[in-house]
C-alpha cells in the first residue's frame, strides 16, 4: 500500500469513526426490558427502566424514567412524557458513581430541558434562570456555598457574556465574562461603597 493510499485510509477510518459517534451522541431509542415500552435517550446508556403509563408501545404520561450505565443508576426523570420524551414542567436527578450529583427541576422539551430550570449541585452550587438543551444558556443565576454569586450571561453551562459576579464579602465585579473567565474593562463595587474602573483578566475569588 502507497504511503498517499495509507493516508486516505486513515483519514477515511476517522471520517467514518466520527460519524458513528456523532449519530450515537445525537440520541437513540431504547426499549425498557420489563415493560417493553420504548423511550428517547439524548445519550448512549446500557439499560432503562420507566414505570408509568405507555401508549402505543411508548412511556407516555405520569411516570419515572431512570437510565442505567453498566447496572449503575446515572440518572433519573420523574414527570409527564409524550411518545417516549419527557416534556413540560419535571424533576432530574444526575447521579455520580450511584450518587445523585445534580438534581433540579426544568421544563422539557422533546426530551431535553428547554426553559426554565432550576438546578443544585452536591458541592453547594445551586443555578436558577433559562436553560436549553440540558445546559445553563440564557440569563441565571449562579451562587455558591460561600454566599458568592453570578448574576448574568450563560453559555453552554458556563458563565460567557454580561454579568455581575459577587463574591463571599460582598464586592461586586460588574463587566463581561468569556468561557467563564472575567475579560475587559470592570466596574468593582467594594462593600465600604468605594468604586473603581479596571481591566480584569484573570480568575475571581469567590
Amino acid at each position: 500500500m502507497s504511503a498517499v493510499k495509507a493516508k486516505w485510509t486513515i483519514f477515511l477510518s476517522l471520517i467514518l469513526t466520527l460519524v458513528i459517534c456523532t449519530g450515537v451522541m445525537a440520541g437513540e431509542w431504547i426499549t425498557d426490558k420489563k415493560s417493553k415500552v420504548k423511550v428517547w435517550s439524548p445519550h448512549p446508556v446500557i439499560t432503562v427502566e420507566w414505570a408509568g403509563g405507555t401508549k402505543d408501545g411508548f412511556a407516555d404520561g405520569k411516570g419515572t424514567m431512570k437510565w442505567f450505565e453498566d447496572g449503575v443508576l446515572s440518572e433519573k426523570i420523574e414527570g409527564t412524557f409524550v411518545k417516549g420524551k419527557a416534556e413540560g414542567k419535571c424533576s432530574f436527578e444526575l447521579y455520580k458513581q450511584g450518587k445523585a450529583a445534580v438534581t433540579g427541576t426544568a421544563d422539557f422539551k422533546d426530551g431535553k430541558a428547554n426553559g426554565a430550570g432550576e438546578v443544585a449541585w452536591a458541592d453547594g452550587r445551586k443555578y436558577k434562570g433559562d436553560v436549553k438543551n440540558g445546559k445553563e444558556n440564557g440569563h441565571g443565576v449562579l451562587t455558591w456555598k460561600n454566599g458568592a454569586s453570578f448574576d448574568g450571561e450563560f453559555k453552554d453551562g458556563v458563565r460567557d457574556g454580561k454579568g455581575t459576579f459577587t463574591t463571599a464579602d460582598g464586592t461586586k465585579y460588574q463587566g463581561t465574562f468569556v468561557n467563564g473567565m472575567p475579560h475587559g474593562q470592570f466596574t468593582i463595587t467594594h462593600p465600604d461603597g468605594k468604586v473603581e474602573n479596571k481591566t480584569v483578566e484573570n480568575s475571581l475569588a469567590k
